[in-house]
């Protein structure tokens, strides 16, 4: 009746953990994440535009960018338990984004590479504050946020011109 035959409960916090075609499909998005290529086009735009802003908003290109590549680092260390990475300052030129692109391409390595893993509960420390979360929830955060914010980020760029980043043409 009213089971989800892609879902299994987490014994121990009663929590649910993904498994079969879900997981599957979260690890697939997981793998077309490359962040790391995005980067790559930031630093070849002209450094005027990591000035643009998002209609609407405070936020440039830059900062917004910089936002997604330092959370992916973060979001990989709490899905693995492991220490999280040092930050990074935002870009003023584009060629900064050459550094970044090799902390995103780390990331999103380790992104992929803990997908491939069963699913299970792992331990997050936030300002001290110990919770369990799923490891695919992180890892479906990673894929959300960073799609969210790099819509943003081509959308901010598409309006003032610059069509480099194709978020169609990175997909595929």
């Amino acid at each position: 009746g009213s089971h989800n035959p892609l879902r299994l409960a987490a014994a121990r916090s009663g929590r649910e953990v993904l498994v079969g075609d879900t997981a599957d499909a979260l690890a697939e998005a997981v793998r077309q994440k490359r962040l790391h290529v995005e980067c790559r086009i930031l630093q070849q735009l002209p450094d005027s535009a990591l000035e643009i802003r998002l209609a609407g908003s405070d936020n440039t290109v830059a900062v917004i960018a910089h936002h997604i590549a330092s959370a992916a680092g973060r979001l990989a260390a709490r899905a693995a338990e492991a220490s999280l990475p040092a930050e990074f300052a935002v870009p003023r030129v584009s060629a900064e984004w050459a550094a970044i692109a090799e902390s995103c391409a780390v990331a999103d390595a380790e992104l992929r590479k803990l997908a491939q893993l069963p699913d299970a509960q792992v331990t997050l420390n936030r300002d001290g504050q110990k919770s369990k979360r799923a490891r695919s929830t992180i890892l479906a955060q990673a894929v959300h946020h960073a799609n969210e914010h790099r819509a943003q980020v081509a959308a901010a760029l598409s309006a003032a011109g610059i069509t480099a980043l194709d978020l169609d043409e990175l997909d595929l």
